[in-house]
């Protein structure tokens, strides 16, 4: 059996790769609390993450 991953999106980060996080000040996720981020959803996938927010914990 073969499985194809096919991105759906991009996220925007100031982090290029995980080496650029400094482990010590993101250990807890309250060191992101400043930095800021986008998640950019393709098109095609909006309609199908419609109310995806009320299924997370």
């Amino acid at each position: 059996m073969e499985i194809k991953l096919k991105p759906i999106g991009i996220i925007h980060s100031p982090f290029k790769k995980k080496e650029d996080m400094d482990s010590k000040k993101y250990a807890d996720f309250r060191g992101f609390d400043f930095i800021q981020g986008e998640l950019e959803i393709f098109k095609e996938y909006e309609k199908g993450l419609k109310d995806v927010e009320g299924f997370s914990l």
